[in-house]
């Protein structure tokens, strides 16, 4: 458990829901860099985000980062 979140990637309101396949690839690339993906179905529609424990700058952000960066890829 996660006590003090870092919160990056997060999905805008009324997100579609990713696929079965696209919520692995994100949960084992975030497993690579020590974070979390979780993909909710809220009241608005699907919200998605990604969080690791919360180090400070420049660390938060230089994680998220390579994160999204190997996800865009």
């Amino acid at each position: 458990m996660i006590s003090n979140p870092y919160f990056f990637g997060v999905s805008a309101p009324y997100a579609k829901r990713l696929s079965s396949a696209e919520v692995t690839r994100r949960r084992e690339i975030a497993k690579r860099h020590g974070c979390e993906f979780v993909q909710a179905d809220m009241p608005d529609g699907y919200r998605y985000w990604f969080l690791k424990q919360n180090e400070g700058a420049p660390f938060d952000g230089d994680t998220a980062r390579r994160v999204m960066a190997e996800v865009s890829a």
